[in-house]
């Protein structure tokens, strides 16, 4: 999974696209990311890793 995760985003680093095309990348994204955590739950409890200060992981919060 990780290596498809780094196939798509790598497909979409180097993009130069319209707002549309842009919108329709990140709607694939999403996508993934929602195909991904259906496998990853298999596995275990999420792990919230803080990216930045302040940021929760979870979809849920006001931060």
């Amino acid at each position: 999974m990780v290596l498809a995760l780094i196939s798509v985003v790598r497909a979409y680093a180097n993009m130069k696209g319209t707002p549309e095309e842009w919108q329709a990348a990140l709607e694939e994204l999403g996508a993934f990311a929602r195909i991904y955590d259906r496998f990853a739950a298999k596995s275990g409890p999420v792990r919230i890793i803080r990216i930045f200060p302040g940021f929760s992981g979870d979809n849920d919060s006001t931060d």
